[in-house]
């Protein structure tokens, strides 16, 4: 590297999820994502990794891929964003420790409250190795006042929801 030019360490965030209907509430994650990142890897879960674990029917993973994909580019962000398959718990894992060079730091991981353990986990075993550990940013479930909203949920309402970066829990 030449004297006095500054090494760049691209800010790497993720989120993750099955998008069977792309809400607005996804929109807005993935947007207040790339806000606060380089580049964006979203983890979009496969059709096996769902089997049995959706009580209705989603969308094929192509079928999801092509609206996230379609999503990214309306917005002008495909160079900046990265859309992986999710098969189970331990691609995350892979990832998280593996992967990253040292031009890229991973930055932040927007989690949904039930993954929120898991990234401890993974941070800890980050910090063992001597690697940074991640901003956890969880999101919150959108509620009715009694329960928390699936998106088959927010789509069978006709809701609209839009998170603002305070409903959100920021967690280092």
């Amino acid at each position: 590297m030449a004297s006095g030019t500054k090494e760049f360490f691209k800010r790497i965030a993720t989120i993750g999820g099955t998008f069977d209907a792309l809400h607005q509430g996804h929109k807005a994650y993935i947007k207040l994502a790339l806000d606060f990142s380089d580049y964006l890897i979203i983890y979009l879960s496969t059709d096996e990794y769902l089997n049995g674990k959706k009580n209705y029917q989603i969308k094929t993973f192509e079928e999801r891929y092509e609206k996230l994909e379609n999503f990214v580019k309306q917005i002008g962000c495909q160079d900046k964003c990265e859309i992986r398959p999710h098969g189970n718990v331990d691609d995350f894992v892979t990832d998280y420790l593996n992967e990253f060079t040292r031009h890229d730091v991973l930055y932040m991981a927007m989690v949904s409250p039930e993954y929120y353990e898991k990234f401890l986990a993974i941070n800890r075993l980050r910090e063992s190795k001597g690697m940074n550990s991640i901003l956890l940013v969880v999101k919150p479930r959108f509620r009715d006042g009694n329960n928390d909203l699936s998106s088959s949920a927010v789509r069978g309402l006709g809701l609209e929801a839009t998170p603002s970066i305070s409903s959100l829990n920021l967690i280092e």
